[in-house]
């Protein structure tokens, strides 16, 4: 998991790097150093998707193009965490570009995080290359100029993920999300793809990141409302235990858990009850 992330990180750095060099060159690179920062959760319940990995991948990015283009300048990675605050993380970008001399800043894991930073980005005209945070928010409603959306988002997840188990005949859905704005795109995305594609979200509810006691209660209001899916949308990996014990603790004799689907970024398609799916 943590590869896979750094993989991304190490091609968003390499095009940070091509960015942050194209503008610096175009206005003359004064202080002949381009300067990238990498604002991430270092010790948060996102740091195992980024953090030390992230700016591990981004030094690694920087090493192979000062080694294959040998430029005349210096560049320069700095990194900070954000503690998933926004409040914290915009401190440290108006920081970082008003008196750190960083000409741009990546990964910025957390969507409300990187909500918050895109809009100093635009408003101190620098770069912002987002790597970690995937609401739609970014490219939509606070779509900027000065921010790229480099990797994945809630839309293409939920639509696609939706529209594979919407296939398999089931209809009807019960969301656990966490509630900030990750969790509520995901939610919002899935909802209108469901929508289109003929089911129904039969409800839904939401937590604080560090509390998942509302998985094993939810469970059972999956089951009342005879929802085939529970959707568990969560950024960092669902501990897949809590959620099956929640199912089995509500369950009644002709339910059944059919398994399900999960991806690190997005819903944990799981455990449903499967009245109407006997097989």
């Amino acid at each position: 998991m943590r590869a896979g992330i750094s993989c991304v990180t190490i091609s968003a750095a390499l095009l940070a790097v091509g960015c942050a060099t194209a503008s610096a060159q175009s206005a003359g690179i004064s202080d002949g150093v381009v300067k990238i920062g990498v604002l991430t959760d270092m010790t948060g319940v996102f740091s195992d998707l980024a953090g030390a990995g992230s700016v591990t991948a981004a030094q690694m990015a920087i090493d192979d193009f000062v080694e294959k283009e040998k430029p005349s300048f210096k560049v320069e990675l700095v990194s900070a965490d954000h503690l998933n605050k926004p409040d914290v993380a915009t401190g440290i970008a108006r920081q970082w570009y008003d008196t750190g001399n960083v000409d741009m800043i990546t990964d910025v894991i957390n969507s409300g995080v990187a909500l918050a930073v895109s809009n100093v980005a635009e408003s101190k005209n620098r770069v912002l290359i987002v790597t970690g945070s995937g609401s739609t928010r970014l490219t939509n409603e606070q779509c900027s100029p000065n921010t790229i959306s480099y990797t994945w988002d809630t839309y293409s997840f939920a639509n696609g993920q939706s529209r594979i188990v919407r296939s398999l005949g089931l209809d009807t859905w019960y969301f656990v999300a966490v509630d900030y704005a990750l969790g509520k795109s995901l939610v919002a995305e899935a909802s209108d793809a469901i929508a289109r594609s003929g089911g129904k979200v039969m409800g839904s509810i939401y937590h604080h990141q560090h509390n998942r006691s509302v998985v094993v209660p939810a469970a059972g209001a999956s089951l009342e409302s005879q929802s085939d899916r529970l959707c568990e949308c969560r950024r960092r990996p669902p501990q897949l235990d809590q959620g099956r014990e929640g199912f089995q603790h509500h369950a009644r004799p002709n339910d059944r858990a059919a398994g399900g689907y999960h991806h690190r970024d997005s819903c944990a398609w799981r455990h449903c009850n499967s009245r109407n799916n006997p097989s």
